[in-house]
């Protein structure tokens, strides 16, 4: 079981704020008795669990696996949990008649978060019991009635999970401000979309920040014009609050290469319906009207940020061209930051040779900017910058 170097936490008289351990299915029972040592002391707030099993469990483990996060959900006075769980196979749900015989414990939890899809049979009562202090909540699985326990959370701010059955009732949450949405369909998640659309539509009127992370790069018809949500409907009275939109493309991350990605296609039809944008990552290389023909100024005039992949096979060429200008000239208080991934230091092309004024590095970012280097900027810049000449 690893953790930081010290007596052992089942047994020490030492008090810790965060318990971040990381075990397998035969140490359970030492994570059990750590975490039952550190609840009485009394000044737990922080729980990380963490626990990787790539082989079936046997049933003795499942047991203790379903002990322990019955455990985790009776300690009291947590604030924060986080639990990564990979195994099989996975514990049955509770029954109503198991629900109703749990007693709630006072409700102190301000992060929940399950990175993997991993479903613990005590995370809706999580939700249930927490609902009046939940201010951030990370789903991986696909969590039955979620929503409806979403939407009765009046604190809570930040949402990230999969596609939900019955998602249009999130528009209820009054507080929720970004939502980080997995998109990955299967025969389970596609009936799920209409519900997925509704919200969406409502939905940009109130949200300050979207990711739509299209989980295993799915180019599906159906999942891509999930974009096309973003415009709205035509009886809107308030414009989009949207304030940073991005993209992911592949696996959580940005796409790799040059060529701009499927899931951007519909993205040209409906930045004009997203005026108080400021930050746009389209996770990949843009279309090739994006930057000359919509990006005009008066789509979202106030951008200040825009994060893509080199669309080029230079972006150091491409920075210094007239494209790079144009669009900076039309936007002032941009700041372009590019991801060079087809930029190799073994193949410096001809323009690299030619003009050592920059150095882009193979891996990392690149700012690009126009405005005078003392000038006040709220933007943090990469560590490679390129003054971009406008006038």
């Amino acid at each position: 079981m690893n953790k930081k170097s010290g007596p052992p936490l089942s047994t020490t008289d030492g008090a810790v704020s965060e318990l971040k351990l990381s075990f397998s299915a035969d140490e359970i029972s030492s994570a059990a008795l750590a975490l039952a040592r550190q609840s009485s002391l009394g000044s737990l707030k922080h729980l990380h669990f963490s626990m990787v099993e790539f082989e079936v469990i046997n049933k003795s483990s499942l047991g203790k696996l379903r002990a322990l996060l019955h455990q985790i959900l009776n300690t009291r006075g947590l604030k924060y949990i986080s639990l990564n769980i990979i195994c099989e196979p996975e514990l049955p749900a509770l029954t109503s008649s198991e629900e109703a015989r749990e007693v709630p414990v006072p409700a102190s939890l301000r992060r929940l978060e399950y990175s993997k899809p991993y479903l613990d049979p005590y995370l809706p009562l999580h939700l249930k019991w927490h609902a009046a202090t939940l201010e951030d909540v990370s789903l991986a699985p696909a969590v039955p009635r979620a929503a409806f326990l979403l939407s009765s959370m009046p604190r809570l701010r930040r949402l990230q999970c999969t596609l939900q059955e019955d998602m249009e009732v999130l528009l209820q949450c009054p507080s929720l401000e970004t939502l980080h949405l997995m998109i990955y369909l299967t025969d389970r998640s596609r009936p799920l979309l209409p519900a997925v659309r509704a919200f969406l539509t409502e939905a940009v009127t109130r949200l300050e920040n979207l990711v739509l992370d299209f989980w295993g790069g799915d180019e599906s018809d159906e999942a891509v014009d999930l974009v096309l949500c973003l415009e709205g409907t035509e009886e809107a009275t308030t414009p989009a609050a949207l304030r940073t939109l991005k993209f992911l493309i592949s696996d959580g991350c940005h796409a790799f290469g040059p060529d701009p990605t499927e899931q951007l296609r519909h993205l040209g039809a409906v930045l004009y319906a997203l005026p108080n944008l400021t930050s746009l990552d389209l996770g990949g290389a843009p279309t090739s009207d994006l930057l000359v023909v919509v990006l005009d100024g008066e789509v979202v005039p106030k951008l200040v940020e825009l994060t893509m992949n080199a669309p080029w096979p230079c972006p150091h060429d491409w920075a210094h061209g007239w494209q790079a200008r144009a669009l900076m000239r039309r936007y002032r208080r941009l700041h372009v930051h590019i991801h060079p991934m087809v930029h190799q230091e073994d193949e410096v092309c001809e323009y690299c040779r030619e003009h050592k004024c920059h150095k882009i590095p193979e891996y990392g970012r690149c700012t690009l900017f126009s405005h005078s280097k003392g000038a006040r900027c709220d933007v943090k810049h990469e560590k490679c910058e390129i003054a971009v000449i406008v006038s």
